[in-house]
């Protein structure tokens, strides 16, 4: 407060009790803040301020550095100054690894079956870890296409992410299988409930197949 005319206009107990009302900062609240590798990220002008009277307020900051980079995977901190705060701000900074490869698929469904694009791919971490990320298609399978045998590719893009990845769909016309291998034949037939040697099996039974126990 700047009084103009000094006490000859207030007395200074006025003046006290006019400084008593304005707020202070009592306290500033660290911030906590996660990205990906390589994503962009700016310090914050302003952080979170309460006040001695309960109120909150956000208020200019400055930092101890000024470029910040996320082009490598680790925890950064950073200490930053609040004017008329005796107090110093941290920022903890949680670069995650980001996402460096994705994986092509390969599918295949009979003449005429219904079939839909994943909506998830896998995605490897720039520090090897995988994670399952959601991926966008260009386009989708119609009827046209699952009518018709051949091979067909989709394009898709990782959500997020530049990262592009393709899908082979084989549509193929269901037909008996002959297995070269008879214990393979009958590891299956297990598994799909074909017990009887003379039953065909088709390709339809086996694309359904998800997992196959051979044990023994």
């Amino acid at each position: 407060i700047i009084a103009l005319g000094g006490s000859g206009i207030f007395a200074d107990t006025t003046i006290s009790r006019l400084a008593d009302l304005i707020p202070y900062i009592s306290a500033v609240e660290d911030i906590r803040v996660k990205v990906k590798e390589n994503q962009r990220f700016d310090l914050p002008k302003t952080v979170q301020a309460k006040t001695n009277k309960g109120t909150l307020a956000y208020v200019p900051v400055d930092w101890n550095l000024t470029n910040v980079s996320t082009s490598k995977a680790g925890t950064y901190y950073f200490t930053g100054n609040v004017k008329n705060y005796g107090g110093t701000v941290h920022l903890e900074l949680i670069v995650e690894p980001g996402p460096v490869k994705v994986d092509t698929l390969r599918a295949e469904v009979i003449q005429g079956a219904f079939y839909t694009l994943p909506d998830k791919v896998i995605v490897t971490m720039s520090d090897n870890t995988t994670e399952e990320m959601s991926v966008t298609w260009s386009t989708t399978p119609n009827v046209s296409i699952l009518n018709k045998i051949g091979t067909y590719t989709f394009r898709g893009t990782v959500d997020g992410t530049t990262l592009t990845t393709t899908l082979s769909l084989k549509v193929s016309q269901d037909k008996a299988i002959e297995f070269k291998d008879r214990n393979l034949e009958w590891a299956v037939r297990f598994m799909i409930g074909k017990n009887a040697s003379t039953q065909p099996i088709y390709l339809s039974e086996v694309l359904q197949l998800t997992h196959l126990n051979a044990n023994g």
